[in-house]
């Protein structure tokens, strides 16, 4: 049940939209499979030629997914979505993981008058690295691990009742950080796990959270951090970038891509467009970014073509490349959605977005919340120009913190970006 993802308030498991999401697969198998099999080999047929059981393996397998699915929709009826909240400062080297499981959950299991549940929970800081050729013998090792057992809590809060895990872990001053990639070529990232045997269904989070060196804002003032390497090389006009509606924008923005980009959508299919981004600041050194990812026109290319090669399969009754397809497809599907982010620094707060097919989300910050603003390593991936690395930049506000939605390929500006940030967190 992991899940990537940097932030805290945010990062939560279990949601409804996945578990419907992780449904579709083992639905549609045993929709597809069992009429098929149940055509080419009958239950008379079988017992008159026993060969023809064999027929019967890949609907078995699609049974075991339906189990794992229920058990999901289960789980999640009776936890609902579970997050790491954080308590205090966010962790670092030589400072503490401090915060709650929570579940959604509204009354502990066996009711409030008998002995809470107790669960083990455990902080992990997990390295892995690809395997290459035989003779890699190691993908994943533990860096460090520590568990407690400790008991559940039922408290009261504004959103309601809920029911939690409490979470108190210290760590050394040599903790590794989070990073996309070490020295050794492996991804560092730290969890924290959550399990309770005693009760049913099972409670069961992993949550990954992020350990980095955070830089106060005294620090980004004093490197000289200013806003003015956000004033756009191509004359954009900040006000236009900040105050036009977010689907407007995004129809304008993609109409420049185009343009700057002529290539058919057979041409991109193996090379889609670009992530484009467009910055500027406004005369009072307030600064927005606006970037666009994804390439609507690819997407549904391809969206066709998994779908006749899944027609294709069943066609041909070569049931195993179903899943395959199915799996591949909302991979690439999920990589190649247009997605629009726009973070603007606003006089009072700091406004963020996010527009992901026809829904629009926004995020504001007021100013005194905004603890901190850091840098950190997204995502590496290579391609045919060579590696690529991007940035996200993690908001402490109070007791929650979450990613800008921003994805910056030049560590500078994202560097200035947050260095702006912090010069007016607090107020």
């Amino acid at each position: 049940m992991a899940r990537n993802g940097v932030g805290f308030g945010d990062v939560r498991i279990g949601r409804w939209r996945n578990v419907v999401l992780a449904g579709i697969m083992p639905l549609v198998l045993n929709a597809v499979v069992w009429p098929l099999v149940m055509s080419q080999a009958p239950p008379v047929v079988v017992l008159a030629d026993p060969r023809q059981a064999m027929w019967y393996v890949i609907p078995l397998v699609g049974v075991v997914f339906l189990v794992w699915w229920v058990k999901m929709v289960v789980r999640t009826a009776r936890w609902g979505p579970l997050y790491f909240q954080l308590s205090g400062d966010p962790p670092r080297p030589g400072g503490r993981v401090k915060g709650w499981v929570v579940t959604g959950a509204g009354s502990l299991p066996g009711g409030a008058h008998g002995a809470a549940p107790e669960c083990t929970v455990t902080l992990r800081c997990v390295a892995r690295r690809d395997r290459v050729g035989k003779s890699s013998k190691e993908v994943q090792r533990v860096l460090a691990e520590v568990s407690e057992t400790v008991a559940m809590e039922q408290v009261v809060t504004a959103a309601g009742r809920q029911v939690r895990v409490p979470v108190d872990f210290g760590l050394p001053e040599n903790a590794a950080t989070s990073t996309a990639a070490n020295e050794r070529g492996e991804r560092i990232w730290w969890e924290v796990e959550a399990r309770g045997r005693a009760v049913r269904p099972r409670l069961h989070a992993e949550i990954r959270i992020p350990v980095v060196h955070l830089a106060s804002a005294a620090e980004a003032d004093g490197a000289g951090v200013t806003a003015g390497g956000f004033e756009s090389p191509g004359g954009a006009d900040a006000h236009h970038l900040i105050t036009t509606e977010a689907r407007e924008l995004y129809s304008e923005l993609e109409q420049r891509r185009s343009e700057a980009d002529g290539r058919g959508v057979f041409a991109r299919l193996l090379r889609p467009r670009r992530q484009a981004e467009h910055h500027a600041a406004t005369p009072g050194g307030e600064p927005v970014v606006v970037q666009l990812r994804g390439d609507g026109g690819v997407r549904r290319l391809w969206s066709l073509i998994f779908l006749v090669l899944g027609v294709a399969a069943v066609a041909f009754g070569v049931i195993l490349a179903v899943p395959v397809v199915l799996v591949v497809a909302l991979i690439v599907r999920g990589a190649l959605r247009p997605v629009m982010v726009r973070l603007a620094v606003q006089p009072d707060h700091l406004v963020c977005d996010r527009l992901r097919g026809r829904k629009v989300r926004r995020r504001e910050w007021a100013w005194p919340d905004i603890s901190t603003c850091q840098t950190m390593v997204g995502v590496q991936f290579l391609t045919l120009g060579g590696l690529v690395t991007r940035w996200d930049l993690m908001i402490q506000a109070g007791m929650r913190s979450g990613m800008a939605g921003l994805r910056m390929e030049d560590d500078g500006m994202a560097n200035t970006l947050a260095g702006v940030i912090n010069s007016r967190a607090g107020g």
